[in-house]
């Protein structure tokens, strides 16, 4: 450990939470312990090409230091990557939860591009991940499918005073305001990423924005309602739920009607799902939506 002076620290460029310094209670608090009671924890810093450290774990620490008037600050020093630092950061936030999913995800992102540069093959850097975080596969998977999704999906991760101005505009735009009106949750995003990750933004807009009001129990329902009609429009995708409950409309079939599609199921040699799948896109083309 070693005593390094202000001037010469700055959060370092991989750091996931930036400058990290909100000015809300619990930064006042930690000010208040640094002045009374010193640094405990050092912050984690690696040496940058002009002179200065770069704080990679830490960074409200320092921000703490500077407004509690110290002129050093209690720092451990590592030889560190670009992709080393991120994820270190990445780590020690995960594990104290500082960061929103959508800044873990936007971490992830760059972890995998920085790895993806290298030259690593996509197995490789799952085990990668996994042996320098210490996270499950199944954890890690559902961030590494959220990172593939476009920078502008995984901000409706976030809750939505949070959001970016250009985020709120394009939902104002596709009249999409009040579906979005909760954050899309990590394990949405994940499904969202594996199975359209490749669609268009307006597509992925319309389908993550529906999902932020899709219940947890319905949501591969949804998903699966989803995939079997790929070119579905934004209207088909209101269709899916009821708005407010966030549940999936199930086909409800009586006693009259059962025989009957069993002899159409007949007829057409098809099951009863794939019948009623049929008929719904014969519809949908009907209507001029597919």
């Amino acid at each position: 450990m070693v005593e390094i002076e202000i001037e010469k620290l700055v959060i370092d460029p991989c750091n996931i939470r930036g400058q990290c310094w909100q000015l809300d209670k619990k930064d006042f608090e930690m000010t208040e312990n640094v002045k009374e009671e010193g640094l405990y924890n050092a912050c984690i810093v690696r040496p940058l090409t002009d002179g200065k450290f770069g704080v990679v774990c830490g960074g409200r620490r320092f921000n703490s230091c500077i407004d509690a008037g110290k002129k050093t600050v209690k720092c451990e020093i590592r030889e560190m990557s670009d992709t080393e630092a991120r994820m270190t950061s990445w780590v020690e936030n995960y594990h104290i939860r500082k960061v929103d999913a959508a800044g873990h995800v936007l971490g992830m992102k760059k972890i995998i591009e920085d790895l993806s540069k290298q030259g690593y093959p996509q197995i490789d850097i799952l085990q990668i991940i996994k042996r320098k975080t210490g996270l499950g596969l199944d954890e890690i998977e559902r961030y590494i499918n959220a990172a593939k999704l476009p920078n502008e999906i995984i901000e409706l991760m976030k809750e939505p005073n949070e959001r970016s101005p250009e985020t709120q505009a394009i939902l104002k735009q596709r009249g999409l305001e009040k579906y979005a009106h909760s954050k899309l949750e990590l394990h949405k995003a994940s499904d969202i990423g594996l199975e359209f990750g490749t669609y268009s933004l307006d597509k992925l807009f319309d389908i993550a924005s529906y999902a932020c009001s899709v219940s947890r129990k319905n949501f591969k329902g949804f998903i699966g309602k989803v995939k079997s009609l790929k070119k579905i429009t934004a209207a088909d995708l209101e269709g899916l739920f009821s708005i407010g409950k966030g549940d999936l409309i199930e086909l409800s079939l009586d006693n009259r009607m059962l025989p009957a599609l069993d002899i159409a199921c007949q007829k057409e040699n098809l099951k009863r799902i794939e019948l009623c799948v049929k008929a719904l896109e014969e519809y949908l083309i009907r209507s001029g939506y597919l």
